[in-house]
Parts: structure tokens; sequence; C-alpha cells
């Protein structure tokens, strides 16, 4: 599994790439509703600061002295109230009464910011591999050097329509003063937003969010591949889906055009990223029967390591060679498939450079750092080949 590929390019992204224009551009009309619970979330982190700095001790004042002494309205500072509420940094509000400030037990109004407690959020309805675990261990690593606490929690993202009673529950369960979101779907990263500092890897994101985001560029290295894979000649190149959102699957078939505007030897563009939407391994091999069968691919492009295991299944069951028949790239990196006959050429995302930008991120008082998107690393496999004409090989009962 590699989450972080669910990320779509942004008109605002730093200079750190030159990326195209994305379909999340047409669709980031920012809500005034939005808008007003990002600087509230930005007036809570102000009143949250001055307490730690000993400016307020004891009472805070109310919600309009509070509006008048920032320079926004009264509506706004309440929910600014609202999330402190939530994150336990003050008592419940009551007419006539101030807010009471409320210090743990571990912390007092200087408490340093590297005794603060991380929540690594990850999703719970895939199975993390061994380089996605590596990686967050290698941030909450990163975290506790210091002397920080992290806990973890397991979350079925797209499960929840209504995201923030959720994780204000999480982060009052956890303790939590930070968050780590690895792969979310987008309203995470809103409600994330508004409630803690956070850090995104991989995953959607509305533009009008303040983000710390480290990930890759799907459209970007799906162009990649595809590029190197038409310059052995290949044309009818199968891209299955199972979990991408509309928008990063948009973006998919974007790469796969890139630079051929020519039309589809055969189908559409679309029916080159065909969706595989039941995750069960005997549906799979009736899906790869159709896409074969419909479009004779000559090479696949696989983004999770049980895709990779399911087509050389197929493969294996229909008689077809690899790379002899069709050439496979895994736009994701697992150190056992390094054992696979032959082995697969596959793609790895930089540990290292995805490390230092988490480090910045915390060396930076956890303030948003903006977007950083890192190109992925091919490794040579024995996977890919020329395509010299001919398709795979049909076989009776099979494709």
């Amino acid at each position: 599994m590699t989450p972080w590929l669910l990320n779509e390019n942004d008109p605002s992204d730093e200079p750190v790439s030159a990326l195209p224009k994305a379909e999340s551009e047409t669709e980031s009309v920012v809500n005034p509703e939005i808008e007003r619970r990002t600087i509230a979330a930005q007036i809570a982190q102000k009143i949250e600061e001055q307490i730690v700095a000993g400016t307020w001790t004891e009472i805070l004042p109310g919600k309009r002295t509070l509006a008048a002494h920032y320079g926004v309205n009264v509506k706004t500072c309440a929910v600014a109230l609202e999330l402190l509420e939530y994150r336990g940094r003050i008592s419940s509000g009551h007419a006539g009464r101030g807010r009471t400030i409320i210090h743990s037990k571990n912390e007092g109004p200087s408490r340093a910011a590297h005794s603060q407690r991380l929540l690594i959020m990850h999703p719970s309805h895939s199975i993390l591999g061994s380089e996605d675990t590596r990686l967050l261990h290698e941030f909450e690593a990163l975290w506790k050097r210091p002397g920080g606490e992290v806990a973890w929690a397991g979350v079925n993202f797209p499960r929840y329509q209504r995201t923030r009673p959720v994780l204000q529950d999480l982060i009052k369960r956890h303790s939590a003063d930070a968050l780590l979101l690895y792969a979310p779907t987008e309203d995470w990263s809103r409600q994330a937003a508004d409630l803690l500092p956070f850090y995104q890897i991989g995953g959607p994101y509305y533009a009008d969010v303040p983000i710390s985001l480290g990930s890759y560029s799907i459209e970007d290295e799906v162009s990649n591949v595809v590029r190197h894979l038409r310059s052995l000649g290949h044309q009818r190149i199968l891209i299955p889906n199972e979990s991408l959102s509309e928008r990063i699957k948009a973006s998919v078939i974007k790469g796969l055009k890139e630079g051929n505007d020519q039309a589809c030897l055969q189908g559409s563009w679309e029916d080159y990223c065909p969706d595989f939407t039941e995750s069960i391994p005997e549906v799979w091999n009736d899906y790869w029967k159709k896409a074969f069968s419909k479009l004779k691919p000559s090479a696949v492009i696989i983004f999770e390591d049980k895709h990779l295991l399911s087509l050389y299944g197929f493969c294996y069951t229909n008689g077809i060679k690899i790379p002899r028949d069709l050439s496979v790239i895994c736009m994701s990196y697992e150190p056992i498939f390094e054992w696979c006959q032959p082995k697969p050429t596959m793609l790895r995302y930089p540990l290292k450079s995805a490390a230092a930008h988490f480090q910045q991120w915390i060396k930076g008082g956890l303030k948003p750092i903006g977007k950083k998107f890192f190109p992925l690393h091919m490794i040579d496999g024995e996977s890919i080949s020329h395509f010299h004409g001919k398709h795979h090989p049909a076989k009776p009962g099979g494709v």
C-alpha cells in the first residue's frame, strides 16, 4: 500500500517543482464559513501561545475583549474559544463567567513543544507495507528524540461522513497536541487544520487549508512511467484503480494521456483506468480477465502491493509471460518483492527527504510549511521489456 500517492497538484504549491494545473484547482472555491473557521483556528493558536507565554494564567478574558484584542468579529472569536475547549485548554463557557485555563499534570503554562504528544493516524482499512511502516516509525523517532510522546490510531477515513466529532474524540482520548495524518480524505485534513497543528503524508487536500504536506505528484510520476513505457513501444497501458477518488483518477488519466493527443488504439482513455471496486482476490481475477480480453494491454502500471501479487498470479495461471508478453511497473516499493521472479520494476519514495521535511515542520514550531513533492526513484527490475508487436496469448477458459 502507498497511501501517499493519493495527492493532487495544486495552484498554490511552493516552487519546489514545476507542477501543472490539476483538477482540484477548479474545485477549490473558498466557502466563507470555511474561511471563517480557518481564521478562528489561527486565533485559537494565538490565544494558546499567549497562555503558554504566561500572558493569561488562570481566567481567560471574555470573547468580546479577545475579539477586540485580535481585531476579529465576536463570532469568529467564539469559534476559536470552542476549539480551545475541544482541545481541553479551557473550561466550558457560562454566561457572566470567564473561562478557566486548564493545565494538565504534565503541562504548565511554559510547557515546551518537545514534550507534546503526537497522534499518528493511519488507514485501518488497508495493510501498511513495510516501507510505509518504516516511514511512520522514522517520523515517530524524530518526534520522540527531544522527549515528545507518540500515540497511534488506525482510522477508516472514508467511512465517516461527520468527521469532526470523531476527530475531536480521538484528540481527547489520546491527549494529543499535534496530529500526523497518513493518507486521509479531504475533510479530515480540513478538520485537523481547525483543531490542532498537523502534518500530512499523502492524501488529497483543499487549496485553502494551511497545510504541511510531504508527498509526490501522482500526475507527474504516472507521466514519467508512461513516457518510459512508450519509449519501449508500449501503447496499450492499463492502470487499474481500486480506491482512487474521482479527482485523483482524473490526474492518473491525464498522466496516461501525457504527450499523446491521439485517440486510443482501442476504447477510450478512461477504459485504460478501469475501476476494480471490490478488494477480494477472486473478484480481481475476474477483473483481470475482462480487462485483458477487452483492451489487450502490453503493459500494466500497478499502485498497490496486493495488486502486483494478483497480477502475477493471473499471468501465471493464464500463461502470460512477464516481461515477454506483458511489462509491469509497480508505483510502490516493497523489499520482499525483490524475491519475485521476475523481479518487478518498482518506484521508491525517498524516505530521507520526507523525514527531513517533517523535521523542518517540528523545528518551525509546528506551523504550516506548505507542500513538498518528492520525485520517486525507479528501482530497476526484470519485469519490463520492449514491445515487439505481439500481445499475450489467449487461453481457453482464461483471457
